[in-house]
């Protein structure tokens, strides 16, 4: 076997293979190149999602017309000298294999002019060929220009998405980057046009032209140092959250970073603020001594890596706590733990056991005939309009009244073969009335059946819907006024390809200016959908969705959900309406998302409770 020292023309390609995934890792690389030669105006200007052009021009400190060569040779950087340095990075860049990777890979031209310098220098690079630099004319800083990325390799060309998409990643990349920064200005343009400009004047600006007004009026101050490290930004108000993680931006040392143990600790800090299903929003910085964190972990320079992750940890969750204990005054009512008695036995104070024990009872029995009071003034209600539900046996009651659910395996499995039918007697069937302005109870033949209305009512949307959208008669409705959606980066990219997805369905969506989406008509028959509701759901699961007929059956059941609606108190004829369509023949006893819709109680049961029987 023999071994071959490889030419620079391939190792640098093999390089180029870890450094430039794409046109976003060029911009990447230029730009932090731009942030630690000490600019404070950088201009970033994308073409054909960067496949066709990508620009980036600053006023920093420049490359010595001597240097200009040498800046495209690998290994070749400014940032460090010794190895001692790479304990303490204090730099974006330091590898030395950006430039030369880059230049494998495409044609660039590179201008600088060094600061008090009479004239400047230009160099081009063409598939690693390296120009002989010469003076030119121009401003002080560095101006780059790369073009017809992956000219030479066609099959890494390949394996690029569209021009929409890669330049979606640009402009998340962007997006961080401005927020990471927030005291350079930066002009971004695409295409020709402005996206993004700041002034450079702080973060709340930043914030503001990425994420808007309604961002910048929901934000909470963060501050927090201790012997360690310094942690300062903002997080969003518990009422303001986010269906993704997307919205998370972390910045250590001046450098933005994915860190799943910050996202943990920021996501346990607001656990009991905060709706089950949602995810915070936040702009943190992480000051700490280079040292204590390694940002040497992998070629893409995302990763970190703590030398004391547990006291990271605990500084990001006191700080994060502390900040929402400063920001939220009024305490929410503490719900009663799982396995909890639903009435708390009395603590002694100062009374006896049987007193307090007393004095509780008749509490509860004061409510307990208030309640029934409240329950006698509604007529009762017999309607035999459930000629042939199938019902099954969903829930069964231990003898100590502890009520445990059968799985959704063992459900459909008793659907299949209904145990009881409400064909039968149903003269003697009578609705109850509801409870917690949720379940419908229903009394038939010795039993009690607890109807979930919200999920009968999902369930009858979405089979109404599924068989308007199989014949392909989806009625739609127009909006008066259209619903105005504001996105980040990374969602456009989601609905972009689903656009046809949501036509289909009768939801006419289209592009309102950068980042925005302009929603004019809904399917008629769930014209009462809360589309913002709907829109959070559907983006929470935005890149685990594959073939198009699982997307539309994903956002047809996310539709069905927004379009119930909650806590609605139901009268007697809304009821027995509600109950006649889910007796109809065909209709499943499962919401779409599998939760069961009816649960019998039978009287033995009840009887059991209270040791009527044994």
């Amino acid at each position: 076997m023999k071994i071959n020292i490889l030419d620079s023309s391939i190792y640098n390609r093999i390089a180029a293979g870890e450094v430039v995934e794409r046109p976003h890792s060029i911009v990447k690389e230029l730009v932090e190149n731009s942030v630690d030669s000490g600019a404070d105006s950088i201009i970033i200007e994308v073409v054909g999602g960067g496949m066709r052009s990508v620009k980036v021009t600053d006023n920093g400190s420049g490359i010595d017309f001597d240097d200009l060569t040498a800046a495209f040779l690998p290994h070749a950087t400014s940032k460090i000298k010794t190895t001692d340095d790479l304990n303490s990075i204090a730099t974006l860049g330091f590898r030395g294999e950006a430039l030369a990777s880059i230049g494998s890979v495409s044609e660039i031209m590179l201008s600088s002019k060094t600061k008090g310098a009479t004239t400047g220098g230009e160099v081009e690079v063409r598939g690693g060929t390296i120009s002989k630099p010469h003076p030119k004319g121009c401003p002080e800083g560095t101006h780059v220009v790369v073009n017809n990325l992956f000219f030479n390799t066609p099959a890494r060309a390949k394996f690029l998405k569209s021009a929409k998409t890669e330049e979606s990643y640009i402009t998340n990349l962007v997006e961080r980057t401005i927020l990471a920064h927030p005291n350079i200005s930066f002009k971004y343009i695409v295409d020709g046009k402005i996206v993004y400009q700041t002034t450079g004047k702080g973060l709340e600006e930043a914030i503001y032209v990425i994420y808007g007004k309604e961002t910048t009026g929901n934000l909470i101050s963060v501050e927090y140092k201790n012997s360690s490290l310094t942690i300062s930004g903002f997080v969003g108000r518990p009422t303001y959250t986010k269906p993704n993680r997307t919205y998370q931006t972390l910045v250590i040392n001046g450098r933005y970073v994915v860190d799943s143990l910050v996202s943990t600790s920021v996501f346990n800090a607001f656990s009991n603020y905060m709706m089950k299903g949602r995810f915070p929003f936040f702009v943190l910085f992480i000051n700490m001594p280079y040292e204590d964190v390694d940002v040497n972990v992998h070629p893409n320079k995302l990763a970190v890596r703590f030398v004391n992750s547990n006291g990271v940890y605990v500084a990001v969750s006191n700080a994060v706590s502390g900040a929402l204990l400063n920001a939220n005054n009024i305490v929410d009512a503490v719900t009663t733990a799982e396995n909890e008695p639903i009435v708390p036995m009395p603590k002694v104070t100062g009374r006896s056991f049987g007193e307090s024990l007393h004095n509780t009872m008749q509490t509860l029995d004061e409510k307990l005939h208030n309640t029934m009071q409240t329950i006698d003034t509604k007529p009762a209600v017999s309607s035999p309009i459930l000629p042939n539900i199938p019902i099954t046996p969903v829930a069964t009651l231990k003898d100590d009244g502890g009520i445990y659910y059968q799985t959704l395996q063992n459900y459909v499995k008793a659907a299949a073969q209904p145990e009881v039918s409400l064909a039968e007697g149903v003269e003697d069937f009578k609705i109850i009335g509801t409870v917690f302005t949720t379940y419908i109870i229903v009394e038939h033949k010795g039993e009690a059946y607890f109807i979930d209305q919200h999920a009968a009512h999902e369930r009858l949307l979405f089979d109404k819907f599924s068989a308007e959208f199989e014949k392909k008669q989806v009625n739609i409705q127009q909006l008066f006024v259209p619903y105005v959606l504001r996105i980040n980066s990374v969602e456009d990219v989601f609905l972009k390809e689903h656009l046809n997805d949501f036509g289909e369905l009768g939801f006419e969506v289209s592009e309102f200016g950068n980042l925005s989406y302009k929603v004019s008509s809904v399917p008629l028959s769930l014209s009462q959908i809360d589309l913002s509701a709907y829109f959070d759901d559907s983006l929470k699961n935005l890149n685990k969705l594959g073939s198009s007929v699982e997307v539309r059956h994903f956002l047809a059941t996310k539709a069905c959900k927004a379009a119930v609606k909650a806590g609605h108190d139901l009268n007697g004829t809304e009821i027995a309406t509600l109950l006649k369509e889910i007796s109809k023949s065909g209709t499943t006893l499962l919401c779409p998302h599998g939760r069961p819709v009816c649960v019998r109680l039978k009287k033995t049961d009840v009887d059991k409770w209270f040791k009527r029987i044994v």
